[in-house]
């Protein structure tokens, strides 16, 4: 983590919207939401809230804080990379909730559940092409 001081940073348009690309999962934690970074140069960087909005929001507060700063002291912006056969997907709420509920109805966690339907959905044939 770079060192701090007690200069104005200056969080530019660019920032925020880098921010907004990092790959970030959300979870639920006691009583609050939290939202990380996705990827292991950052696993200091966190967001929590009420909700799960609020949280990602926090976060990407944090994370365009964190490029200024980088950008000040002339170093460079953390890796978006993800591990091999990790990707995120942003999924509209409701096949979220969806989803979430379909896991904890089969008590299992919403990953597995998510693995099994994609494993089965790609596991049957293709139609033919229509001309």
């Amino acid at each position: 983590m770079l060192a701090a001081t007690t200069t104005q940073l200056e969080v530019r348009d660019e920032h925020v919207q880098a921010a907004r690309d990092y790959p970030y999962q959300v979870a639920r934690e006691d009583d609050l939401w939290v939202a990380r970074v996705i990827g292991a140069e950052l696993p200091y960087l966190i967001g929590a809230g009420a909700s799960s909005q609020a949280a990602v929001a926090a976060l990407q507060a944090h994370l365009a804080t964190e490029l200024a700063a980088r950008d000040r002291e002339g170093a460079a912006w953390p890796r978006m990379g993800l591990d091999e056969g990790r990707e995120v997907l942003r999924i509209p709420a409701t096949l979220h909730a969806a989803l979430q509920h379909r896991a904890t109805a089969e008590g299992r966690a919403a990953q597995e559940t998510l693995v099994d339907l994609l494993t089965e959905a790609l596991s049957r044939p293709q139609a033919p092409a229509k001309d």
